[in-house]
């Protein structure tokens, strides 16, 4: 059993990974750059890495049981059921296993996806370190509707010395994967009605170099600058508060970027 201040060294780890992973999340979004530190002592190598998989090519690429990919006119694919859904249905799609970039403790998966009125999502992580598979780790289950499930994380799972902490994939110890695959579950209540998914992400990362320099090169042009963002507050939710601060952040650049582009899904 941990002892107190290993679960206390656990939760500052979580907490600092969730503030990277918001960061960068930021960069990639604003196009913005990380200002690099006036020292000789900026890291050299990155530790932390994005994989993106919406392309028709990389979506497709996997074993898919009941569910298929269509490929879109630019290239990008969309996932789907296959056939015709009837009520009570599912399909899965699971990846080829993906070499990490960077050295990992750290996973957090996210997606773009459509659910309407009866259809939901899942999507699981399983990931390899020493030589062995962690089982399959449910992420979270998701729909954009209230009026089907309610949208949830499977807090706590524990498989060998990697856990889930609410939406984060991570170990426990120095321990660091080399692979991942996802598995992604679509599921219909209705007949002919299908979720779909149009992409799928990995943030991966070495919790143990938080606070380096990422390497991403400085936009000076525009430092000083505010957004006129969306005000919002995770406070006004039930059972929401504190722990919410970073999704309610990162949703409000979205919607600015959202409004800015015209782009509102």
């Amino acid at each position: 059993m941990p002892t107190h201040r290993e679960e206390g060294i656990e939760n500052v780890r979580y907490l600092a990974v969730i503030f990277a992973s918001l960061t960068l999340a930021m960069v990639v979004l604003l196009g913005l750059g990380i200002a690099e530190p006036g020292t000789a002592k900026a890291a050299s190598t990155p530790y932390i890495h994005f994989d993106k998989y919406t392309s028709y090519k990389a979506l497709s690429s996997g074993n898919k049981n009941g569910a298929v990919v269509r490929s879109l006119s630019d290239g990008s694919g969309v996932v789907r059921l296959a056939g015709q859904q009837r009520a009570g249905y599912s399909g899965s799609l699971t990846s080829p296993v993906y070499k990490t970039q960077v050295r990992a403790d750290t996973l957090n998966p996210s997606w773009n996806a459509s659910t309407p009125s009866g259809t939901w999502m899942k999507l699981q992580l399983q990931v390899r370190s020493g030589g062995s598979w962690t089982g399959w780790m449910d992420m979270g289950s998701w729909s954009s509707r209230t009026d089907t499930i309610k949208r949830h994380s499977a807090d706590g799972q524990r498989s060998g010395s990697w856990r889930v902490y609410t939406d984060t994939l991570q170990s426990v110890g120095p321990v660091f994967a080399d692979a991942y695959r996802y598995r992604l579950t679509l599921y219909t209540k209705k007949r002919d009605v299908t979720p779909t998914v149009r992409g799928l992400f990995v943030t991966s990362s070495d919790s143990y170099r938080n606070g380096e320099w990422p390497g991403v090169p400085a936009d000076k042009n525009v430092w000083g600058r505010s957004l006129s963002v969306p005000a919002r507050s995770q406070m006004i939710y039930k059972d929401g508060g504190e722990v919410w601060c970073s999704p309610t952040s990162l949703s409000m650049v979205m919607a600015y970027w959202a409004n800015q582009t015209g782009r509102k899904g």
